[in-house]
This record gives C-alpha cells, sequence and structure tokens, in this order.
C-alpha cells in the first residue's frame, strides 16, 4: 500500500464500503512522491516515486529517491535533506 507523503494511505479506508472506494479513486498518485507501508526490510528507501500509475487497476510503478545533500541556508527547507 502507497501513500502520498501528505495525506493517509491509499489503502487507509479500505473495508469501509463504498465512500471510501469512492474517496481512494480521487487521489492521484502520478508524479507524486509516496511511502510505503508494511515494505520488506529489504528495502532502505523511505520515499518512492510514482513514475506510472494505473488506477483502474490500482498498480503502480514506483522508483527509489535518493536524499542528496541538504537545502541551503535561508531556504524555508533550510536543514532538511535534499
Amino acid at each position: 500500500t502507497a501513500s502520498t507523503t501528505s495525506t493517509a494511505g491509499a489503502g487507509a479506508g479500505a473495508g469501509k464500503g463504498k465512500k471510501a472506494k469512492a474517496k481512494q479513486s480521487k487521489q492521484k498518485l502520478y508524479n507524486k512522491i509516496v511511502t510505503v507501508e508494511d515494505q520488506p526490510p529489504c528495502y532502505p528507501y523511505k520515499f518512492w516515486f510514482v513514475y506510472q500509475y494505473v488506477p483502474d487497476m490500482e498498480w503502480c510503478h514506483l522508483c527509489p529517491v535518493h536524499a542528496v545533500g541538504e537545502f541551503k541556508k535561508g531556504s524555508k527547507r533550510e536543514g532538511r535533506q535534499r
């Protein structure tokens, strides 16, 4: 199950009926950075980029996002991993 970093998990509303299904279908994952819930420990990455998403099949293709350095001083993201 993948979730965007700013919203709840895509599978979080599973089992709550038609309303949860409708809400889930509105979530657009394409070109988003997501985290994967319950991923095996063999994957060292925390964040993933969705570069292919097929909503009717609830299937997506992910690639890992690597942290490279930190944001510069004076930026509103100062000190965070880049």
